[in-house]
């Protein structure tokens, strides 16, 4: 799979399994049965259902873990496991406090050294969508433990994903404050748009291919954040999680907000294809859309808004004020209480 075509699920992914579309597999978090306890110590062994539906068991506390993907670091930082953390890929964000010596093991194209992975001598291997082929059963075949959770798809997802990683790394209580302090952050930002009047809004993801930009389609993580930032996605009834459109349908959608995850400046830098707000007005028909004309195409960063995990609640608030900028202060300050 694509560095792409992954960009655009990690974009808009349901908790349905992406195996079943015979693109990669993916999961909601671990099964009902399954699902570690949410407070108290930390208690091994545990066993988590994994993203292909097969029961891994974790017996002791890791001490080294090489972690992929902004979803599984990230979060990791921020209960308190970013010291067991002794490998990320070349594209997440290192945790906090991380040496600059951090080893980074690949994954541009998703190509991954599995190589370093073993050298680094890892108790667990904590991976996501895309990577069995590319990474996971080389490592399973040298005996190192590999867990593949699935891509979190919704709110409620991202939230077990945080339960698991907690459970799994002994930090059981960390994970479990996280999860409540991103769950009132959330309400308090969906509380704050609740009396406001929906807002038709087209949300960009990536326009690499001419002419066809990437969007997000229902039941997306995405879809589910704007309609609590109080807008109405104007693509909520396309075909797929990250369908393509042409400019001709978005014109013809007329958004009165469009919001760019796409923009330079809002992107890393080995984003392909970003764009500006000047090149998406100049766009063939886009002069006579309401968002070009009201001077509402308005950029957000896609890492505090497509990555599920710690920054979620501030992803909304982030979004909720580029659908309804008078309300930007109060849902940014109602995130961070």
């Amino acid at each position: 799979m694509s560095t792409r075509r992954i960009r655009h699920y990690a974009a808009a992914l349901t908790t349905v399994s992406l195996l079943a579309l015979t693109l990669a597999a993916c999961g909601d978090g671990p099964a009902a049965d399954d699902a570690p306890a949410r407070s108290g110590p930390a208690a091994f062994p545990v066993t988590i259902t994994d993203a292909a539906g097969d029961k891994v068991v974790v017996r002791d506390r890791p001490k080294r873990i090489v972690a992929l993907f902004d979803v599984n670091v990230a979060t990791l930082d921020e209960i308190g496991a970013d010291a067991q953390i002794v490998g990320i890929d070349d594209f997440a964000a290192a945790p906090k406090d991380a040496p600059a010596s951090l080893p980074r093991i690949g994954g541009d194209n998703f190509q991954f050294d599995a190589e370093a992975v073993v050298e680094l001598e890892p108790d667990l291997v904590i991976t996501s969508i895309g990577t069995e082929d590319a990474l996971d059963q080389q490592l399973r075949d040298v005996g190192i433990q590999v867990l593949s959770l699935g891509y979190p798809g919704t709110i409620d997802a991202t939230l077990d994903h945080v339960t698991t990683l907690g459970a799994v790394s002994g930090h059981v209580d960390e994970a479990s404050a996280l999860v409540d302090e991103l769950r009132s952050g959330i309400d308090r930002v969906t509380d704050i748009a609740a009396d406001t009047a929906p807002v038709k809004v087209y949300y960009e993801t990536d326009a690499s291919v001419s002419g066809k930009p990437y969007t997000v389609g229902p039941g997306s993580l995405i879809d589910e954040l704007l309609a609590r930032a109080g807008a109405r996605n104007v693509f909520a009834d396309a075909s797929g999680f990250a369908p393509q459109v042409s400019f001709e349908a978005i014109v013809d959608a007329q958004p009165a907000v469009i919001v760019l995850a796409d923009a330079k400046g809002f992107v890393g830098p080995r984003f392909l294809g970003a764009v500006t707000v000047d090149s998406v007005e100049a766009r063939p028909g886009f002069d006579t859309i309401p968002a070009v004309r009201d001077d509402a195409v308005r950029p957000v960063r896609a890492d505090e808004l497509l990555v599920p995990g710690p920054r979620l609640a501030e992803g909304l608030a982030a979004l909720l004020g580029a659908v309804h900028p008078e309300l930007a202060d109060e849902a940014t300050a109602a995130a961070q209480s």
